[in-house]
């Protein structure tokens, strides 16, 4: 009879609902809602959490996951909507169950972090190829194939200067700081190399198919912070170069300049119509919030989740979706600001810890993941559909880290002890 090991069963599954959150699963057909993927992923993440909850434990996994299982609780007791339509609300922040299982693989060295970083890069790749075969398809050939990814938290009709518009993979949030990371654990020239060309891939899909002019910014923010901050830049010439970095992205070259600077503008029509939305829906939503600053809106019904305002430039429609990291804030109040808080603080303080070290690529991971989510929150929130799969891969790696720095202190005091010791003997001999 053939024996499975667990850690063998929980990778297989882990890497299965990959292939269901990244749709690449739908291109083998079958009419699969989004909503019945969700589920399905969060079942089986629950499954194993379950499975793995008595194995490797983290604190920072079991408080984070505390706070959001309370924010959770208290947005469900104070919404105004149905159980069903509740449920279904939360059912992005339910993913987080899954950072016990993979931290616990993590960290009893089940599953390698690169080997996992692999499998993250691999399956994001094979998203991004198939999104923009999907857009180019439907510019060459007039016809959108594979709608169900297509429209995939994104409206009918997307489209700017002539693409269809495919909002990225889930773990595009993050694709740009695990590459690097890999790039500089990889001793193999051709390696490096591809691995560059996933970060290329992931930076013309942010600038030429999801065309989130913010996002690319971002992405080319990132690859300049996370090299200088690997190399070590005092933190002046980090922000100096962070400063310069972002003027770069405004001065590429005077043509693209001048058009990125319209779409800033409402009054150049369509493409600074989000910029407006943004900042419309922010501003009646917050106001909205500060009546409700400690335990938050709660989970709002559907039409609540668009607001249209009348401008000088007509009607302005916009939404939670257009909040950025307020997407959390707005409906879970003060819990949702100290899970952020928590996020953030062990992310920072596990790249400080590995870099006392010098463990290089492991602090550059965890600061990269840091910024990369940051940035990413002013226009886009990490529980947002999108990307809201990526948030326990983000926390496990959080952990692990802070794990691995543990261990090697030990081990260093160890090593220092025996030296110590032989010291002691060759001075007594």
């Amino acid at each position: 009879m053939v024996r499975i090991k667990s850690s063998n069963l929980a990778k297989f599954f882990i890497s299965l609902s990959m292939l269901f959150a990244l749709s690449i699963i739908k291109v083998f057909g079958g009419n699969i809602s989004r909503a019945n993927i969700t589920k399905s992923i969060i079942f089986t993440l629950l499954l194993l959490a379950l499975l793995f909850d008595h194995q490797e434990k983290s604190k920072f996994v079991n408080r984070i996951l505390f706070v959001e299982l309370a924010m959770m609780c208290v947005a469900f007791c104070i919404s105004t909507i149905d159980y069903v339509s509740s449920a279904r609300e939360l059912l992005n922040y339910s993913f987080l169950v899954g950072a016990i299982p993979i931290y616990s693989l993590l960290a009893s060295n089940k599953w390698k972090l690169k080997d996992l970083l692999n499998q993250i890069v691999i399956v994001s790749v094979i998203s991004y190829l198939i999104r923009l075969y999907i857009s180019l398809y439907e510019r060459i050939g007039g016809r959108v194939i594979f709608p169900d990814i297509a429209l995939e938290s994104a409206r009918v009709n997307w489209y700017r200067n002539g693409f269809l518009r495919i909002n990225p993979p889930c773990f595009g949030i993050i694709i740009i700081p695990i590459t690097l990371y890999l790039i500089f654990t990889e001793k193999s020239k051709k390696k490096q190399m591809l691995y560059a060309m996933v970060i290329l891939l992931a930076v013309v899909y942010s600038y030429l198919i999801h065309e989130a002019r913010s996002v690319f910014a971002y992405n080319l923010i990132e690859i300049v912070f996370i090299l200088l901050y690997r190399h070590k830049a005092s933190k002046k010439q980090i922000i100096l170069m962070t400063v310069f970095a972002m003027s770069v992205v405004l001065l590429v070259n005077s043509n693209f300049f001048s058009a990125f600077i319209r779409t800033f503008n409402v009054a150049y029509g369509a493409e600074a119509y989000s910029t407006k939305s943004r900042i419309l829906s922010l501003k009646y939503y917050y106001n909205a919030w500060a009546n409700r600053f400690v335990t938050g809106l709660g989970l709002l019904p559907e039409q609540v989740h668009y607001v249209s305002i009348n401008t000088s430039v007509g009607e302005i429609t916009g939404g939670l979706g257009d909040l950025g990291i307020f997407y959390t804030f707005v409906r879970f109040g003060i819990l949702g600001i100290v899970y952020y808080i928590m996020f953030f603080y062990r992310g920072i303080k596990s790249a400080m810890e590995n870099r006392k070290l010098d463990n290089t690529n492991m602090d550059m991971l965890c600061m990269g993941i840091s910024i990369s989510v940051l940035l990413t929150c002013i226009n886009i929130d990490l529980f947002y559909s999108i990307y809201a799969y990526s948030a326990p891969f983000c926390v496990a790696i959080f952990g692990y880290s802070h794990k691995s720095y543990i261990c090697k202190k030990k081990m260093m005091r160890i090593s220092t002890n025996m030296v110590d010791e032989d010291s002691m003997d060759i001075e007594h001999n």
